[in-house]
């Protein structure tokens, strides 16, 4: 999705060369774009049992606490339970405290980004 503008002027782009980013193969729009359909471990994330388990705060604002494990593989844990919080509550957002999460172990990769 990046565009990429003829005769960039800019003192900073100076001695760039993006053609091989830019690069188009020559091969039909299928082998281009969505050359197989992708199943991603979704469904069994961290993510959904915290959004299960919050299920009070979510549904009737009640505080939850919760506490589990978390393992490396664990990867941007927080990122869907927010995703769920703010579009039920907005900005506006749950009062301080009402969903309190203690993990514990090693976590992964973008550790609480989003949140």
């Amino acid at each position: 999705l990046l565009e990429k503008r003829a005769l960039i002027q800019h003192w900073k782009a100076r001695g760039l060369d993006f053609s091989k980013m830019f690069f188009k193969p020559d091969a039909p729009h299928e082998a281009v774009h969505w050359t197989e359909r992708q199943k991603h471990p979704i469904d069994d994330v961290l993510d959904r049992k915290l959004i299960e388990l919050a299920k009070p705060a979510l549904e009737a604002r009640q505080p939850v606490s919760i506490e589990l494990p978390i393992r490396n593989v664990d990867r941007s844990t927080g990122a869907m339970l927010s995703g769920e919080v703010s579009k039920r509550f907005r900005h506006k957002g749950l009062r301080e405290d009402t969903i309190s999460v203690k993990l514990t172990g090693t976590a992964g990769q973008s550790f609480g980004a989003f949140l």
